[in-house]
């Protein structure tokens, strides 16, 4: 009867070591990758993208400036002038307010 339970509790460690341990090195190798500086970097810029903070998220306008054509100069002052209207109209002005409309 024990050694039923040695060899049941052989195959048990050895599927965890072919099996288990090669997911969980993967799985924490995805997010090392998907959560990279640079990932949350881009993500907290689109964040403040979304607040209409232009300081805050150049990285992402920085990113896509070139493949949009676009000058910064003017897209910082539509930034501005679009974020004072907002704040005209809700001084506690959020990102949810325009997608609840």
């Amino acid at each position: 009867m024990w050694c039923l339970q040695l060899v049941e509790q052989k195959v048990d460690s050895n599927t965890m070591v072919e099996a288990y341990i090669p997911v969980i090195n993967s799985v924490i190798k995805n997010l090392k990758y998907r959560f990279s500086k640079e990932s949350l970097l881009m993500a907290c810029s689109v964040e403040c993208f979304m607040k209409m903070d232009f300081i805050e998220s150049s990285y992402f306008i920085n990113h896509y400036k070139d493949i949009l054509i676009m000058d910064i100069h003017a897209f910082k002052s539509q930034m501005t002038v679009a974020r004072n209207c907002m704040i005209t109209i809700k001084p506690d002005f959020d990102i949810n307010d325009i997608l609840a409309k």
